[in-house]
């Protein structure tokens, strides 16, 4: 009798450090995503556009794939665009067997219209 219930005791003190831990996992992953104010105040430029074409590849300096997504500027709402025409580079895709999934990264369907706050990356991309 004894052997069962410090099996029932393990048992339940091992199903309770995996639900909190599991708890805490989600709690810290949702407090990265930045609010509309941060966006806005962030960005070089905020447009509304259409995807023109997306394309993966894999940068062999970074040992990294990258989607490239092509964007007709429809309209600038803030910031300057000297081009009609802009490539957004994120992390993420695959190429050729090789590939990762970023968390929480948009994706994109060509011709579908869109609403982005642009930056530069530190590569000046």
């Amino acid at each position: 009798m004894k052997n069962i219930i410090t099996k029932i005791s393990l048992t339940c003190l091992g199903l309770f450090i995996a639900l909190t831990s599991g708890a805490r996992t989600v709690r810290v992953a949702t407090e990265d995503f930045s609010t509309d104010d941060d966006l806005i105040v962030g960005a070089r430029a905020i447009v509304i556009g259409r995807v023109l074409s997306i394309a993966c590849l894999l940068d062999e300096d970074e040992d990294r794939v990258f989607t490239y997504v092509t964007f007709s500027v429809e309209e600038t709402l803030t910031g300057e665009i000297g081009s009609r025409r802009i490539v957004l580079k994120e992390e993420g895709g695959e190429v050729a067997g090789q590939g990762s999934i970023i968390f929480g990264a948009p994706q994109f369907s060509r011709g579908e219209r869109v609403f982005l706050y642009l930056d530069t990356r530190p590569d000046g991309s």
